[in-house]
């Protein structure tokens, strides 16, 4: 009889352990990766409206936004952009005799993003293979020749803590899909509606750098490289895959 309750006692307990380990091995389960899916490979486009990018004492309004890039693959955790800003001012910078004055501002190279499914973004100017490799972006601040101030914007990771926490989940940049009527039918059957991706931007803690003539004021001296880690970029655009649907999952 002994025995007996001795044999059911470790079957009960080999049937408890049993179960939480199934239970643990649920819960370690990461969950479903999200994903950018396309319905054929082929390039993209897109465009937005205001674009607000702020570094150390300069605030860089840019009225649009027009973007373009290449998708190869129909199922992605990355997608690649690269994006020229139209129209844009320096609208809150170093002052003159007391007040805020406009400044012209342009961009020197090409800005690209990296966009992660997770939230995380790559910034830079250079690409290989529809990858990001680098580069920095430089922006001319220009109110004559008395104000020549060269922004740099280093290629860098946003936020910086997915550097060393890649996996967790971000909002650096949020992605909602769109439905878009066309009236193009036999591209978009049955209805010409397509799918499009809304990309929309809040970076923040980005790494900076400027230098120039009177980058601390019109009549200011020359300015050796100052650095920051403060700085801002939000902005939004509607990115489409130009024959086909372009959407997060």
């Amino acid at each position: 009889m002994r025995g007996s309750l001795s044999i059911m006692k470790r079957t009960r307990i080999t049937a408890v352990l049993t179960a939480t380990m199934g239970a643990l091995a649920i819960a370690a389960t990461p969950a479903l990766a999200h994903e950018f899916t396309a319905s054929s490979v082929g390039p993209t486009k897109g465009k937005g409206e205001e674009q607000l990018l702020q570094l150390g004492p300069f605030k860089v309004l840019c009225e649009k936004a027009v973007t373009k890039g290449q998708v190869t693959e129909t199922s992605s955790s990355t997608l690649v952009t690269e994006v020229k800003y139209g129209h844009c001012g320096d609208v809150e910078g170093p002052k003159f005799a007391g007040h805020a004055v406009e400044y012209g501002a342009s961009f020197r190279t090409p800005v690209i993003f990296e966009y992660h499914a997770n939230g995380v973004v790559n910034n830079g100017s250079e690409t290989e293979e529809v990858k990001i490799k680098g580069g920095a972006v430089l922006l001319l601040i220009n109110g004559g020749p008395k104000f020549k101030c060269t922004l740099t914007w280093p290629s860098q990771t946003i936020p910086l803590r997915a550097v060393k926490k890649p996996l967790e989940e971000y909002s650096a940049a949020v992605y909602s899909n769109e439905e878009v009527e066309t009236g193009r039918l036999k591209k978009f059957p049955p209805l010409g509606i397509q799918h499009r991706l809304l990309i929309e931007n809040e970076f923040k803690g980005m790494e900076y750098s400027y230098k120039g003539v009177g980058c601390n004021g019109w009549t200011s001296p020359i300015v050796e490289e100052t650095k920051g880690k403060n700085g801002s970029y939000i902005g939004s655009f509607e990115e489409e895959l130009v024959n086909g649907n372009l959407e997060f999952h």
